[in-house]
């Protein structure tokens, strides 16, 4: 298997310097269903960064426990990594039309890129004008932040939750099941995959680019799509094995015939 690097931390300026968020940044967005009184956001950067990392690069970019007051266990205090009811995914927008309106977010996976098992469904890419209308929304949370991390009420427009909506579907977009993980994560990690979604694309699967994971240990990493490219899948094992046994066979009955 292919072995993961960690590259670095790129998001230094989480410490609390000068900061705007502005659209085309991923936003991470933490709300909790039983205690909805604020939401936690962070902004992970530019989306160019994610999709400009080499296949089957880890790079972690944050520490949810190392932001200080605004830090998950300040928040949510420190059960959030057993907590069931403690949701995040990560949105972005990028495009300043309505027919360029590209979406990103994440789709949780049972497996991940860190252990060569991702298995997510894929967003599929709606029309422009559909996606023109995610956008919208998602674009307030930049204008939310006051930093690159940013503690909001719920009530507030561009909260996580004021701006996901209160219906079953995120951003007016996708099904909130499938786009929100938990953070019961224990000692582990627990993953979900990056799609992009661009009009272009309207009615097929998005572009799958890597896969998130948030660990026990507060960290946040993001694996490049590509792990994946050296590790047959099960049916090709299942082919290989089946070809070595007929080989076998093969060779043991020339030999019975010599």
């Amino acid at each position: 298997m292919k072995k993961l690097l960690i590259a670095a931390l790129l998001t230094a300026g989480l410490s609390g310097s000068a900061f705007a968020a502005v659209s085309s940044d991923l936003i991470l967005g933490f709300r909790d269903t039983s205690n909805p009184a604020q939401n936690l956001e962070i902004d992970l950067g530019q989306v160019s960064i994610f999709a400009s990392q080499a296949s089957g690069t880890t790079v972690t970019y944050t520490n949810l426990l190392g932001l200080g007051a605004n830090s998950i266990s300040s928040v949510y205090g420190s059960g959030w990594n057993t907590s069931d009811t403690l949701l995040w995914g990560v949105a972005g927008s990028t495009g300043n039309t309505t027919s360029t309106r590209t979406l990103y977010a994440t789709s949780v996976a049972t497996g991940s890129l860190l252990d060569g098992t991702a298995d997510s469904t894929a967003w599929i890419a709606h029309s422009a004008t559909s996606q023109a209308t995610a956008a919208a929304k998602i674009n307030t949370l930049y204008g939310g932040l006051p930093s690159t991390v940013g503690v909001l009420a719920t009530s507030a427009t561009n909260s996580w939750s004021g701006t996901e909506g209160t219906t079953p579907a995120a951003f007016s977009t996708w099904s909130k099941v499938q786009f929100e993980n938990t953070t019961d994560v224990g000692s582990g990690y627990l993953a979900s995959d990056l799609y992009e979604l661009a009009p272009a694309n309207n009615g097929n699967p998005g572009n799958f680019l890597g896969t998130f994971a948030i660990f026990g240990n507060g960290n946040v990493t993001f694996t490049a799509a590509g792990a994946l490219a050296s590790i047959p899948e099960p049916t090709t094992y299942a082919a290989i094995l089946g070809m070595a046994v007929l080989g076998f066979v093969m060779l043991r009955r020339k030999q019975a015939l010599v």
